[in-house]
Parts: C-alpha cells; structure tokens; sequence
C-alpha cells in the first residue's frame, strides 16, 4: 500500500483552494449578474453628499443620500452587462441638495460593501 504525504505535494492547499476560487466566481458572478441586469427600480431620495472610493486604479463614485426609508448609499460604476460606461459623467451631474428619483439596480450587502447601482437620474423640481 502506497503512503502519501499531503504536505509535500501540496494537494492540502489544492482542496482548500478550490472551494475558496468557487466561491469567489460565484460571488462575482452573482454581483454582476444582479446589479447589471436586475430589475430597474425608482427611489426618490435628496443628495447629501458625494465621494469616490478608489481601490488601485478602480473608482467607484458614491452618492450618499436621504429617502423616505432613511439614509442610503448608492453607487455609480460603469456595467457590461447593461451598456453603461459613462459613470462618471451620471455622477458628475448629480448636485449636493437636489432630489433625485433614481433608477437603480442590485441590494445593499454591508459585508462585501456592495451599493444599489444607479442607472437613471431625473431632477425632481418642486
């Protein structure tokens, strides 16, 4: 009967990784999948304020805001999925102050730091 030793040929680290890659594709898929083609729903919500969150070279353009069900942060980054590039022009027009009825897509998750996506802006004046 042949003997193998698992921590010389590194098959320990094969099937810890394994599930750890899965996981991860999964996740990533699901995020884009959801957030890029989800259903688009409105929220009417006033700007508060406005950031970008840079990770390397990757920015995500935050807009925090007010809405009837409290504060709200969302997020404006550019979706394959749905033909969207121009993030930072959408952000760029949204002022500090303003009402907004946003068309977004995707939840909120607070441990992978995910944000509903903004798709549409239309100005609500008064």
């Amino acid at each position: 009967m042949k003997h193998y030793d698992y921590k010389s040929d590194g098959s320990w680290s094969l099937i810890i990784a394994l599930p750890i890659l899965i996981i991860i594709i999964f996740t990533s898929c699901y995020r884009s999948c959801s957030v890029g083609t989800g259903e688009l729903r409105t929220v009417r919500a006033i700007v508060t304020d406005k950031g970008i969150k840079r990770i390397h070279d990757h920015d995500t353009y935050l807009v925090y805001t007010d809405t009837q069900d409290g504060v709200e942060v969302f997020q404006i980054t550019d979706s394959i999925l749905a033909g969207r590039f121009n993030s930072a022009d959408l952000y760029a027009e949204i002022k500090i102050g303003n009402t907004y009825d946003f068309g977004v897509r995707g939840d909120r998750n607070d441990v992978l730091s995910w944000y509903p996506n903004i798709y549409e802006t239309v100005e609500v004046t008064k």
